[in-house]
């Protein structure tokens, strides 16, 4: 299994990889690769194929509200906050 991120994305700590999360989980990818069954390798018709499995980690961005936005999180997280009791 691949574990697929791009220090790019995660450059200068403006995004962090979102771990141990249901809502926003990370992504499989299957890759099959089949073996060659031309005429070269005759040999080979009786073989599976072979999987292979990648994983796109999910990424959240940093922010920090200012003014108005500020406010709109915290009446947010207080609301969120007492939804979750």
């Amino acid at each position: 299994m691949g574990r697929i991120t791009s220090y790019q994305t995660a450059e200068f700590g403006k995004f962090v990889e979102i771990t141990g999360n249901t809502q926003y989980p990370a992504v499989s990818v299957v890759r099959w690769s089949y073996p060659d069954t031309s005429s070269a390798f005759p040999s080979n018709s009786a073989l599976p194929p072979v999987s292979s499995v990648d994983v796109y980690s999910k990424y959240a961005v940093l922010v920090e509200p200012v003014g108005i936005m500020q406010q709109l999180t915290t009446i947010t997280n207080v609301l969120c906050a007492i939804l979750n009791k």
